[in-house]
């Protein structure tokens, strides 16, 4: 495991949610300091806003692929986008590929959109015990694909 994985691994640990572990880590690389990375990424947790829906590690992997597609002009360029695009499809394939599912709901195993389904994740301890390795997939799969900078793994 690389010391970037490692670290957002950690800061999971320590209690940031999944988004905030990869966006204070990996986030300071395209100019995202670590008060705006804990900003943005505090809603994303559990799927945004813990409505069981895309992994917030995954989400957060997909906001720093878009912020390294270039610079602010890149970023709206048609070529730009198309790149950003690209490079989260490949992201999101290989995440589903490693862990079966991009969404919280299919990854716990429970929807923890309903009260239910969180009293079953909190219950089966399903966060502390499987999201680390989402947090891990998915900081590993990132640091590929920003280190290869194309979005090829």
């Amino acid at each position: 495991m690389s010391e970037k994985t490692e670290q957002a691994v950690e800061l999971f640990g320590q209690g940031y949610n999944c988004a905030q572990a990869l966006l204070v880590v990996f986030g300071e690389e395209s100019g995202l300091d670590r008060e705006m990375a804990l900003k943005l990424a505090a809603g994303l947790e559990g799927g945004l806003g813990m409505t069981g829906e895309i992994c917030g590690a995954a989400n957060g992997a997909c906001l720093l692929l878009g912020m390294s597609t270039g610079g602010s002009e890149d970023s709206c360029s048609k070529q730009g986008r198309k790149l950003a695009r690209k490079r989260v499809r490949e992201f999101l394939r290989t995440f589903k590929k490693e862990c079966g599912a991009v969404s919280c709901r299919q990854l716990l195993g429970v929807d923890i959109g309903t009260k239910t389904g969180m009293a079953a994740a909190v219950g089966t301890r399903a966060f502390t015990h499987r999201c680390p390795h989402y947090v891990e997939v998915a900081a590993r799969i990132l640091e590929e694909m920003l280190e290869n900078g194309d979005g090829r793994r």
